[in-house]
């Protein structure tokens, strides 16, 4: 059965897909997508519109479908889902490194209390290239002023400054990479590819969310060149 995907909007380098991103996902091209980068939003807890972890465990294998052969997989989570974490995406895609986010705007839940950080985790396929190095691996979980303006607070907003750095000073090396969010929210992501002057996918089951981030996806439009993120 053929699933008509719905688009909430686009830019000249952008599309937002409206939808469950495990029936997304299949319609997309293969070998397609340089990065996936992403926030899944069960790893807060085992309730929303997506159920629990193992979306993310199912939608692992369409990841790899759809990513060229070389390339990047970056996924925001918290400290007590590492375990599934590794398990599950090793399957299909060779881990790299981690991140730590400081991050004191909202707090994330751990074995023994609250955190103010958050963890990046970075897998690849094949030999992806790179455009530079990071210089620490501990990143400033704020924002670029403009994007901030109208992203909402709290733990469901992803900073843009550290997808910043590592979207336009490491990895995106060409302007006509491919970025997928498959899991976009509001939008903080695909923000900073907008912003970048990147190509980007996103998706998301929520339509609510879809029409915060098409406002923020307009303001990333006017957001600073990529020099201003790295003085």
């Amino acid at each position: 059965m053929t699933v008509e995907i719905e688009v909430a909007f686009q830019t000249a380098r952008g599309i937002y897909y409206l939808g469950d991103a495990l029936e997304v996902l299949p319609g997309l091209d293969e070998r397609s997508v340089d990065i996936v980068f992403t926030d899944p939003p069960f790893f807060m807890d085992d309730e929303g519109p997506y159920g629990n972890y193992g979306s993310y465990a199912s939608a692992l294998p369409h990841l790899h479908h759809v990513m060229k052969p070389d390339g990047w997989l970056l996924v925001y989570f918290p400290s007590n889902k590492l375990d599934l974490i590794l398990r599950d995406t090793t399957v299909y895609f060779e881990y790299v490194d981690r991140f730590v986010v400081l991050y004191p705007q909202s707090t994330t839940k751990g074995a023994f209390g609250g955190k103010r950080t958050l963890e990046l985790l970075v897998f690849k396929k094949g030999a992806p290239r790179t455009g530079g190095r990071m210089p620490i691996d501990v990143l400033d979980g704020i924002d670029d002023p403009l994007l901030a303006r109208r992203g909402p607070r709290g733990s469901l907003w992803k900073p843009t400054l550290p997808t910043a750095i590592l979207l336009g000073q490491v990895l995106a090396w060409d302007p006509d990479t491919v970025v997928l969010d498959p899991f976009a929210g509001y939008g903080s992501i695909p923000a900073v590819a907008e912003a970048l002057g990147l190509r980007w996918i996103a998706i998301d089951i929520d339509p609510e969310k879809a029409a915060v981030a098409r406002d923020i996806i307009a303001t990333a439009g006017r957001a600073r060149p990529i020099e201003a993120y790295f003085p």
